[in-house]
């Protein structure tokens, strides 16, 4: 990110922090709104810390502890995969709001770029949530070297990235095949709920194998799953390795892969 993105982005924040609003506003109800969201977070975050301590023992009573790295960003890329899908129209491709901005000396790559990295902050306190609640687990269980800690941290805050920048691709494209219609608005919805209701097909796997009595073989092949998935998705891979062999070169991998695609797909989206 260049300076004018840091810009954009300390004013996006500025702009819509509930704590900078409650600072400034002399609204009751306003205050009382913000005060009524900051419980509903705190409650939605410790249910967050509750289900993944869950997950930590559940892992442990299947002898799956080795494979926590890879679930762990298994889940992590899948949030933000989906969160992403749903989000991104609204926070990257704002049409009133770019009128606005582009009368201002900033490029169409700063604006995206921005308004990205403002929705991967947005983000960001739901993922290290999971990878913190996640590396006590696997520190208690496994207790791997100290040096993993912050490895396991670092690396927890690209993981996202990837399936961000994937996502927000794809609503791009939704969003260029939609104005190729007349009522495009109507066929970007279309479009985006295909693609949302793709991603979440997984939930009909998962209710087969309840209804079929397969659950305790599902769970004895996870790890060989993990392992897949790792392997046909790079990332994942390369953190599980990173972490459990103390590799530096997998580390190097995925933050350089993440760097790349970042600037490939922001600019290919400036150009339109």
């Amino acid at each position: 990110m260049n300076a004018k993105s840091l810009i954009l982005l300390r004013t996006l924040l500025k702009s819509t922090s509930y704590m900078n609003i409650l600072k400034t506003t002399n609204d009751r109800k306003k205050k009382g709104k913000i005060i009524g969201s900051y419980i509903g977070m705190a409650i939605l975050y410790l249910m967050l810390i509750a289900y993944c301590l869950l997950m930590v023992v559940g892992y442990a009573f299947f002898s799956l502890q080795e494979q926590m790295p890879q679930l762990t960003a298994i889940v992590i890329c899948t949030l933000s995969f989906v969160f992403t899908l749903l989000k991104a129209g609204s926070y990257l491709f704002g049409y009133s709001e770019y009128e606005m901005l582009m009368a201002l000396p900033f490029g169409e790559k700063t604006i995206v770029a921005s308004k990205f990295m403002y929705m991967y902050i947005k983000n960001l306190p739901w993922n290290l949530t999971i990878s913190i609640v996640m590396l006590a687990g696997y520190f208690f269980l496994v207790q791997p070297p100290i040096f993993v800690v912050p490895l396991w941290i670092i690396l927890s805050l690209f993981l996202p990235v990837i399936p961000m920048l994937v996502a927000s691709f794809l609503s791009f494209l939704i969003a260029r095949i939609g104005t190729l219609f007349k009522h495009w608005r109507a066929v970007q919805t279309i479009l985006t709920f295909a693609f949302v209701m793709l991603a979440f097909s997984a939930r009909f796997i998962i209710e087969s194998l309840f209804r079929n009595n397969e659950v305790q073989d599902a769970l004895e092949n996870f790890s060989t799953t993990a392992t897949r998935i790792g392997k046909y998705y790079l990332p994942i891979g390369w953190f599980g390795k990173a972490v459990s062999e103390g590799s530096i070169i997998y580390g190097i991998l995925l933050i350089g892969l993440t760097v790349f695609l970042y600037e490939l797909v922001f600019n290919i989206i400036s150009l339109s």
